[in-house]
Parts: structure tokens; C-alpha cells; sequence
């Protein structure tokens, strides 16, 4: 069926974004073929999202199929103009059978005016997550507008910014972490709204903005075991939200639970305090948690008065079937990039024309391969240093060939916390940083 919406059959480019005011009904939440094969072609054409109304049953464990599937927006409604903070009557709740959060989010879906079949100029008004599902859709196109016009990161249009490839993980990721949680009766995560109402200002940066926001769309994927560490700094206590979003491999009809790839997200503030993804009390991130989410594709935090300083964000493969695993995360608040450890792509090989470092996996319980890359023969000397500048162990010291080296290192007796790596090569260095976690 998608092949019909995608291809652009006629048409000179592919569709990239559908929106569903339909599905099947299902009392159960259970995951069916619909959603199998809603999930299967997302996973084979990332880059294409889905958006599915949740249904109009009202009461738990109803959302319509395909919306139980995992790679896709479901929408719930709520009501409208002054009373968009209450959820619609009729909205389907969630979860899935699996426990999965559904819907995803919601929008206004009560008395909206549209256009009306018979005539040419004709409107009516109408009740439905049917009605909230076009909205979410629009939505996430001006997010898709945003990137490629080039207004990040600066905050201004700039076609040397534009963003051409822009995952559907990536535009999940923003229409999440965009949520107003300001649903009342309800704390998120919940099953009966989701994340919240969306909220595109609240993820577009413009240039004045209080609230910025960093992005990363990997798709060179994590495989278990490995993990991808970036850091920002927090300048000011606007609310922290992270969302952390992956296009899973499909599960078999009727799997419970149906996630196959899973993915960690891990929060790290200035003075170590940590955050899990989805591990959520009163409407934000519980500190320093023993539960991990085994169930959702999206995991997210929400620190409502976060520390300034320096934060990491941590994605980490806890078990990856089918791999590599791309993801894409967000962030925003008060906060600025600042160099993280997410560089993959050096050249590699006998050809390499520049220095290139990579620690991998850069959050590491008992080793990890260093693995560098020297435009030319030269004396090298590859070093770890504590957090304070102090020498821990000198790992290579002596002339080596140009081309790729791989140098393997296990951690005995070693405190907790952030090392770096430094490569020197001739005239030439580059750092890398890791965190050892016991």
C-alpha cells in the first residue's frame, strides 16, 4: 500500500510524509498485520513518516491499526481554542497490548472546520482524531520547512544550513520533544495523551530565542555494546527536554512485546546526578533511576529545573538484533553545543589525508578499541589523561606506518569517570573523550 503514497508515482520526487484520518478497530491494542507491515516499510525507507489518527473509541487499549505500530506519530485529540488543554471525549486511549505509549501526542480535533466533499468551495466542521491527525502532519512540515530553508542552527535562513536528508526519526524526535504537557488531568507519559499537545515554537529556534535547540540525526547506527556520547551546556534553568527516537525493524504479528532493536537514552548533569529515558514522576525525570523503558522506540527525559553546566547525553545499544541501529535525538532549553565524541566518518585506509581519532565504544564498562588513522609515517604517541590533565597510561609511543591502527584497551583499577584520549602525530594532535562507567 505505501509504495502508492511514496513513489510518487507521476511525479518527479517521492513523498516523504503521509497523513492517515483512518484504521482499523482493535480491542485489545494487540500488533497486528497492519502495524507489522506498517513498521516493515519504515524500516526500509527511513526517510518516510507516517502520521495515523488513534481512533474515536474513547476508553483504553483502542488505538486503531496501523496507529499501534512503532515507527509512526499517532494522534490523540484533545478539545479546541481555549479548551485545548482538555483531552476530546472520544480520543482512543492507549497502551498498546506491548505497553507501548499511545497515542504519541495529540492536537485539536474537536469543531474543526474543512472542507466539504460536495461543491468546490464547501466547509464543514468536525469532531475526530481524524480532524487532529492533519494538523500534527502540517506541523511536522514546517519542521521539515525549518530544516531545509537552513534556519539551523543559527536561527536565521541560511541555504549553506539547509538540511536536505531529514530521517522520520529525526521528525519524530522534534514533534516529541515539542509537547506541552499541559494536558489537564494528566501527567506525562500517560496512555490517554501521550507526551502532550504539540507545540512547533517550542523546537524552532529563531535567532533571539531563549530556547535553543541541538540536533542529531546518526545514521550510521549504534550496534549492541556500543554507545555514542555527546555534551552541552545548560546557561539557564528553562526546562531540559530530550528525545531520543529509532525506526525499529518490524516485529512478527501478534509479538508482545514488539520492540527488536532497543536503544538507551542516558542524561548525565554536572554533579553525575543521571536520568533514564521515560523514567518519569510527577510529569519529569526521576534522579538517578534503576529502571530502564525495555517497550518504547522513543525515550525521553523532562528536567524541569536542570543544573547549569556541562551535560552528556548518552545513547547506548542495549540489544541490538538487527544492526546497525540509526537514531536520531533531540534537545532543548537553555542550552549550547559544545563538542561531543559523535564523529564516525574519517577517512579511512592506506589513502587517509587527514588525522583521524575515534574511540569506540566511548562509554565503556571493561575496554574499548582505539582506532586511528595517519595521513603518513610518523612518530606517534597515543595517551589517556584523567579529567584533570593528569597522565594515566602512555598506550603507543614509536614510529608508525601511514594508514589505520586499532589499538585495544582494558580498564583495570580505574576510577569512574571522564578520560580523554590524545593522539599525536608529528605536529598534529586530536582529542577524544570516553566515560568509564564500573
Amino acid at each position: 500500500m505505501y509504495d502508492t503514497i511514496h513513489l510518487g508515482r507521476g511525479l518527479p520526487y517521492t513523498i516523504l510524509q503521509h497523513s492517515g484520518s483512518w484504521g482499523w478497530g482493535n480491542a485489545s491494542g494487540a500488533y497486528c498485520i497492519p502495524d507489522a507491515a506498517t513498521d516493515a516499510y519504515s524500516y526500509a525507507h527511513p526517510d518516510f513518516l507516517n502520521i495515523y489518527a488513534a481512533g474515536n473509541e474513547s476508553s483504553s487499549y483502542r488505538i486503531r491499526n496501523p496507529g499501534i505500530a512503532k515507527n509512526l506519530i499517532t494522534v490523540g485529540a484533545t478539545q479546541n481554542s481555549t479548551s485545548s488543554n482538555l483531552i476530546a471525549s472520544f480520543s482512543s486511549r492507549g497502551p498498546a497490548e506491548d505497553q507501548r505509549i499511545k497515542p504519541t501526542l495529540m492536537a485539536p480535533g474537536q469543531d474543526i472546520w474543512s472542507a466539504y466533499y460536495a461543491g468546490t468551495s464547501g466547509y464543514m466542521s468536525g469532531n475526530g482524531t481524524s480532524m487532529a491527525t492533519p494538523a500534527v502532519n502540517g506541523s511536522v512540515a514546517l519542521m521539515r520547512q525549518y530544516l531545509l530553508a537552513g534556519y539551523y542552527p543559527s536561527g536565521c535562513a541560511n541555504p549553506d544550513d539547509s538540511i536536505k536528508y531529514q530521517s522520520a526519526a529525526l521528525l519524530r524526535a522534534m514533534a516529541i520533544v515539542s509537547c506541552d504537557p499541559n494536558v489537564s488531568g494528566w501527567s506525562i507519559p500517560n496512555y490517554n495523551t501521550g507526551w502532550g499537545r504539540i507545540d512547533v515554537d517550542s523546537v524552532l529556534y529563531f535567532s533571539g530565542d531563549s530556547r535553543k535547540s541541538i540536533i542529531l540525526d546518526d545514521t550510521v547506527g549504534i550496534n549492541t555494546g556500543q554507545s555514542i556520547i555527546d555534551s552541552f551546556i545548560v546557561n539557564s534553568q528553562i526546562p531540559l527536554r530530550v528525545s531520543l527516537v529509532w525506526t525499529d525493524t518490524a516485529a512478527a504479528p501478534n509479538a508482545n512485546p514488539t520492540l527488536v532493536n532497543d536503544l538507551d537514552l542516558e542524561l548525565i548533569a554536572p554533579d553525575a546526578t543521571y536520568y533514564h529515558g521515560n523514567q518519569y514522576s510527577g510529569g519529569q525525570s526521576i534522579s538517578n533511576p534503576s529502571d530502564r523503558d525495555r517497550v518504547n522506540v522513543e525515550e525521553c527525559c523532562r528536567v524541569d529545573v536542570p543544573q547549569t553546566g556541562t551535560w552528556r547525553i548518552a545513547v547506548i545499544g542495549q540489544q541490538v538484533v538487527f544492526g546497525d541501529q540509526s537514531f536520531a535525538y533531540v534537545i532543548t532549553g537553555g542550552i549550547e553545543p559544545i563538542v561531543g565524541i559523535t564523529e564516525k566518518d574519517f577517512t579511512l585506509g592506506q589513502n587517509a589525508t587527514k588525522l583521524g581519532l575515534c574511540v569506540y565504544p566511548n562509554l565503556v564498562r571493561k575496554e574499548c578499541i582505539i582506532r586511528y588513522v595517519l595521513p603518513q609515517q610518523n612518530k606517534v604517541n597515543v595517551s589517556m589523561y584523567d579529567a584533570t590533565g593528569k597522565l594515566i597510561e602512555t598506550i603507543v609511543n614509536e614510529i608508525q606506518d601511514n594508514g589505520t591502527h586499532f589499538q585495544p584497551i582494558r580498564f583495570v583499577d580505574l576510577a569512574q569517570g571522564v578520560y580523554f584520549i590524545k593522539l599525536i602525530a608529528g605536529e598534529q594532535s586530536i582529542v577524544e573523550k570516553l566515560v568509564f562507567l564500573r
